[in-house]
């Protein structure tokens, strides 16, 4: 298969996996280049790659590279390079967007020639950069001119600059502001935004999500799934897989109740946590509580509501997260991801779990060995 076609199944991938990543790709152009040694992307949305680079890619990593460069012009680096320093700015948007596409990177990979965050956080020289996800690209930036040696840093990609006129660079700002929109609420109804383009979109104009937003977009974006055996009929004649909802799929929910939180808090956590289990009834909600032991968890149904309402703080005493991650693991539960409610001070597991993982917390400052934190704003 030469690289065009290659390219064109990539695509398709994308957009029948990753819808709104995919309407984005489609406004790719790409060119083959022997002045880059990698890949690199301009404001206009054109795309110029190695042809013997490629040929080294997997198909999985090829599809992560697309979508790498889509978060690129999704984020408006380019835009928002200003006069800082191409390469160091580039390499803080190659941290930003290669944290989203490793924690929902089910489908897609990174080469080997990425810088690729693990745990939220990157180690880069003898300097580590935690709480991705919280910061902004330009955050990021200034740590990393503040923090690190140039040559420390070696760039998976580039940005190319065209010379052209401001008038002109708005219009094209704008024209993908547009595109933009328009994958937004096309795929908004599905959840098929990706959680991290949303905060970081959000982020750039308006303040940040709430986490109860942030963890809704996740589980509309698990409980529908593409199908071939059910058409898309908007798509008709030409066949394309249709939006199924997602069975046997599983959510847990676990509130560490060491005494990190008050009972105004926790109450106004319960009522949201009912509330998602009801708007997504097709997902079975584990819920358990925690110190340095496990209460018997339940699944969460009209019949059990009422143990919400026996949930009590002990107060005071450790935290262990093991007993939670432990019995996970002797259940087999198709679990999709783990919702955790806590301080983060505590022991974690010392393996990562196949699941995604979210830490709901008001500390600052504390580096978790995986999954995403979200700050807790009730």
């Amino acid at each position: 298969m030469n690289i065009k076609d290659r390219l064109t199944k990539a695509k398709v991938f994308i957009m029948l996996y990753e819808p709104w990543f995919g309407q984005l790709a489609s406004y790719l152009v790409f060119y083959p280049s022997k002045e880059v040694q990698t890949m690199a992307v301009s404001i206009k949305g054109e795309v110029f790659f190695n042809e013997d680079w490629v040929s080294s890619l997997t198909d999985k990593e090829l599809s992560g590279v697309i979508c790498h460069e889509i978060l690129h012009l999704a984020y408006q680096h380019l835009a928002r390079l200003g006069n800082r320093d191409p390469q160091l700015f580039n390499i803080a948007g190659d941290i930003k967007v290669n944290e989203e596409i490793v924690f929902n990177g089910d489908k897609f990979r990174l080469p080997k020639e990425a810088i690729i965050p693990y745990g939220n956080s990157v180690t880069i020289g003898d300097v580590k950069i935690h709480n991705i996800d919280e910061k902004s690209s330009e955050e990021i930036y200034d740590e990393v001119i503040r923090r690190t040696k140039k040559q420390d840093f070696v760039a998976m990609d580039s940005f190319v600059r065209h010379n052209i006129d401001s008038d002109e660079e708005r219009k094209i700002i704008k024209d993908w502001q547009e595109k933009i929109n328009i994958a937004n609420e096309t795929n908004k109804s599905a959840g098929n935004i990706p959680a991290g383009v949303l905060r970081e979109l959000e982020e750039m104009n308006t303040p940040k999500l709430s986490w109860q937003q942030l963890i809704r977009q996740r589980l509309k974006l698990i409980s529908i799934h593409k199908s071939w055996n059910k058409p898309n009929k908007r798509m008709l004649p030409w066949y394309f897989a249709g939006r199924s909802k997602t069975k046997g799929l599983s959510c847990a929910i676990c509130i560490d109740t060491s005494g990190s939180m008050g009972n105004e808090e926790l109450s106004q956590i319960l009522a949201e946590i009912w509330g998602m289990s009801q708007q997504f009834k097709e997902i079975k909600f584990y819920i358990m509580c925690c110190d340095t032991e496990l209460t018997e968890p339940f699944i969460l149904t009209t019949k059990t509501k009422n143990l919400l309402k026996k949930i009590k703080l002990k107060g005071g005493g450790g935290t262990s997260f093991k007993p939670v991650f432990n019995w996970i693991k002797k259940e087999s539960l198709n679990l999709d991801c783990l919702i955790y409610f806590t301080d983060l001070y505590g022991d974690f597991p010392e393996e990562k779990p196949m699941y995604n993982t979210y830490w709901v917390t008001q500390t600052d400052n504390i580096e978790v060995p995986f999954g995403r934190i979200i700050k807790l704003k009730i």
